[in-house]
C-alpha cells in the first residue's frame, strides 16, 4: 500500500506544469536612428543625462524609453491634438531671425565693400579720380583668382560718387553728432574757380 501511495505522488508531480519565468525589466536604452523614423521625426528628442527616457516636444513631457511604447504615445489623442499646434508653430528665434542672404548677395555685399574701400583710398590720399580707370584694371590683371576683384567696377565717375554720397554723407553725420557734444569754431572761405564754379570751403575746428 504504502509503495503504491509513493508512486500516485510522484505521478502528480510529475504531471504539474512548471513554474513561469519572470519577465526581465531591463530599461531599454535611446536610440538615435529613432529621431530619422518618419513617425517621430520632429517631436521626439533626447533626454540629456538619462539615457532610459525620450522627449516628446509635442506634449512637453518625458517617456520611457521603448519602440513601442512611443508608437503608442505618438497614435495616443493627446499627442494628436498637441501635433497639430505644434507644426503650425514657429519659436521666437525663427520669428525674429534675420533672413537668410543668397551666395549672391553675398557676393554683392563684399564688392560693395571692397569698392567703398577703394574710393575712401583716393579721398585719403587725394589721388585723381582719373587714376581710378587704370588702377582697377591693374588690380584685377594681377589678382585673376579672386572673385570679387574681379567684379569691382569703380570707374572715375563712380570713385567721385562713392566719396561724395557715400563716404562724405558719413563722415557728415559723424562729425554733426561730434559737434553736438563738443565746442568747436568755423572758418568760412569763399571763391570761384578756373571753370568759373563758385565754391565754398567751411571749416570747423574742434577737440575731442
Amino acid at each position: 500500500m504504502e509503495d503504491s501511495e509513493d508512486s500516485d505522488k510522484s505521478g502528480e508531480e510529475g504531471a504539474s506544469t512548471p513554474a513561469k519565468r519572470k519577465k526581465s525589466s531591463a530599461q531599454k536604452v535611446f536610440q538615435q536612428s529613432w529621431l530619422e523614423y518618419p513617425e517621430f521625426k520632429g517631436w521626439l528628442a533626447r533626454v540629456p543625462n538619462n539615457v532610459h527616457l525620450a522627449r516628446c516636444l509635442c506634449c512637453r513631457k518625458d517617456l520611457k524609453c521603448g519602440k513601442s511604447e512611443l508608437q503608442k504615445h505618438c497614435k495616443g489623442p493627446s499627442h494628436v491634438t498637441a501635433a497639430k499646434g505644434f507644426k503650425g508653430a514657429i519659436s521666437i528665434a525663427t520669428a525674429f531671425a534675420a533672413p537668410k542672404k543668397s551666395p549672391k548677395e553675398i557676393h554683392e555685399e563684399a564688392v560693395k565693400r571692397a569698392e567703398i574701400g577703394l574710393a575712401a583710398y583716393f579721398a585719403e590720399h587725394n589721388v585723381a579720380y582719373l587714376t581710378a580707370d587704370h588702377l582697377i584694371g591693374v588690380v584685377k590683371r594681377a589678382a585673376t583668382d579672386g572673385s570679387i576683384i574681379q567684379d569691382i567696377k569703380l570707374g572715375r565717375k563712380k570713385c567721385s560718387s562713392v566719396v561724395k554720397n557715400i563716404i562724405g554723407k558719413t563722415e557728415t553725420e559723424e562729425l554733426v553728432e561730434d559737434l553736438k557734444k563738443n565746442n568747436f569754431s568755423i572758418m568760412v572761405d569763399e571763391s570761384t574757380d578756373v571753370g568759373k564754379v563758385k565754391q565754398m570751403c567751411i571749416l570747423v575746428r574742434y577737440v575731442c
